[in-house]
């Protein structure tokens, strides 16, 4: 193993090894209560949480409902949401993120819109007859009444947006409009499909996805039809953010000079968060942020999860994605990137784990995962089902990834024990994740702080420690990662030029630091002659923060 040498992080500039005390310590200000760094969003697909409303499972096309089928819908909805609020003020998330509203297209390649990402755009959006959310969620009052439950809870929602592509066949794209004769439709809206959209430019942004049609914003009218759609929605429902789909396929120009301007516009104070499903660097996240997104997700950070701890390689890997974020965006954007071990398109985390692990490891390697997620820089997103130890993978057309919410979910009695498609006892899985959350949100060091690397594993034993800083507040992570106890580390902290003098006086020699999450690793520490001694046993993780 290796300590930390310059570079490895934080803010503020080095620090002399052996620095003493340069003055009184500053406890900085804690950031406000609707700062989005310290929320953790909740994604669920709205047709697999709960069925509030039966009486909707009829509307639509009548060959698309069918709770046993996992490409078609199975009866969640906007009531759904509204009756388990409690549920996620139980399990302390600060926001909602729900897959998309829009009405959907009817029934394609036998199977549905039930994920919401098929929408059935019409022109003018507003003006058009006919529901805007699709039918089988509910309605504008629904809606109206979900916002107005979660805000009385004090739950964020972050409304998903899409302006890439309609769904196959959607009214817009047809020369003659067969539901809506009243209308306009556009066909010459969008971008040809291959090879012809190649000679356009890149075809990540000029090429169809999966073949759905495909907007070509670079057109003025299609600009302004888009950023009417997507503007009817804030300006009609009291929604907080917006998760804007398949970013990285949209050209740049409409997103930074047209799209986000009337987002903003349309509501002050609106989250942007951009889907950029990329995992070669954090690089490739910039052009949005500059583009004026708060965030975007960290592809790269969940890659390296899966591989350390899901996969059992080194956390190395996790350190340096963490360094070179820091590096490429600096620790202020860095902290504001929304961070995940699944989600609607990838594997549940249970599910990368290899064949032949027994469930007890499966479950070390879960509880590491989330412990990293909620305590590295960024803003934790977790996916329906983690809450319950939920496996399900993405192959073939099962799904599995998105089965619906089970009955028994939404009660500790019912939790308890084990279920099939779930790993070890439920339960106590709601309440590990339930104590992370708790955790992050009432310590800024976790959602705000700087963040410092402490120890890496550089070949030898498989620890990685790191360090959030927040004064006496500050929090400091030790992970084992490997099957076996370490023998005894000396963690330099004193001489760590990461850290800032504010924090790094603030934890003198004599600081007795307790873990504050009571899964198997030491009580205490002690910080002495500059440095931390530690022992962890195999698979564990603490969180350690200085004795009041």
């Amino acid at each position: 193993g290796a300590p930390a040498g310059a570079g490895a992080g934080g803010s503020g500039g080095p620090a002399a090894a052996g620095a003493g005390g340069s003055g009184p310590v500053i406890e900085p200000p804690e950031p406000a209560a609707d700062d989005w760094r310290r929320k953790t969003i909740y994604l669920a697909l709205a047709d697999r949480f709960f069925d509030g409303d039966p009486s909707n499972n009829a509307a639509g096309p009548p060959d698309c409902f069918d709770p046993a089928a996992p490409l078609l819908f199975h009866g969640g909805d906007l009531a759904g949401f509204s009756a388990k609020i409690d549920h996620l003020r139980a399990l302390g998330v600060g926001a909602l993120w729900s897959t998309p509203l829009y009405k959907q297209i009817g029934r394609r390649f036998d199977q549905c819109g039930y994920h919401g990402y098929w929408a059935d755009f019409t022109d003018p959006y507003a003006g058009a007859p006919g529901p805007k959310i699709e039918p089988r969620l509910g309605t504008e009052a629904e809606f109206d009444a979900l916002l107005e439950g979660l805000h009385g809870a004090g739950i964020a929602f972050l409304l998903d947006v899409v302006v890439n592509h309609a769904g196959y066949d959607a009214t817009i794209t047809r020369q003659e409009p067969d539901a809506f004769p009243e209308l306009t439709n556009h066909p010459d809206w969008f971008n040809p499909g291959r090879p012809a959209c190649e000679a356009l430019g890149p075809a990540d942004i000029f090429c169809p996805l999966s073949g759905l049609p495909d907007f070509d914003q670079r057109r003025p009218e299609v600009a302004s039809y888009l950023n009417g759609v997507s503007t009817w929605w804030l300006s009609r429902f009291a929604v907080d953010g917006i998760r804007l789909d398949t970013a990285k396929h949209i050209e740049r120009g409409y997103l930074s000079g047209a799209w986000v301007p009337a987002a903003r516009a349309a509501r002050p104070g609106l989250f942007l968060l951009a889907e950029v499903f990329d995992e070669s660097s954090p690089e490739a996240y910039r052009p949005f942020l500059d583009a004026g997104f708060d965030a975007t997700f960290d592809f790269a950070l969940r890659a390296a999860l899966r591989r350390s701890f899901a996969l059992g390689e080194s956390t190395d890997l996790v350190a340096s994605a963490v360094a070179a974020t820091q590096g490429a965006l600096g620790g202020e954007r860095a902290a504001r990137l929304v961070s995940f071990l699944d989600n609607h398109d990838v594997p549940r985390f249970l599910s990368e784990v290899p064949a032949g692990v027994d469930p007890g490891d499966r479950l070390r390697r879960f509880r590491l995962a989330l412990a990293a997620l909620f305590t590295l820089p960024g803003t934790p997103q977790v996916y329906y089902g983690t809450e319950l130890a939920a496996e399900g993978t993405n192959e073939g057309s099962t799904h599995e990834n998105r089965r619906s919410m089970p009955p028994w979910a939404f009660t500790p009695e019912g939790r308890a024990g084990a279920h099939p498609g779930y790993v070890g006892d439920s339960q106590q899985a709601f309440a590990y994740l339930q104590k992370l959350v708790a955790l992050r949100g009432s310590n800024p060091a976790l959602f705000a702080g700087p963040y410092a690397e402490l120890w890496r594993p550089n070949g030898a034993a498989d620890l990685y420690a790191f360090f959030r800083g927040w004064a006496r507040r500050s929090v400091v992570v030790v992970v084992n990662n490997a099957p076996a106890a370490t023998g005894p580390l000396t963690l330099p902290f004193r001489s760590n030029p990461g850290l800032a003098p504010n924090d790094r006086d603030a934890l003198p020699d004599g600081t007795e630091l307790v873990d504050l999450l009571g899964d198997g690793a030491p009580p205490t520490l002690r910080i002495e002659s500059g440095a931390i001694s530690v022992t962890m046993p195999p698979k564990t993780v603490g969180i350690y923060r200085a004795a009041p």
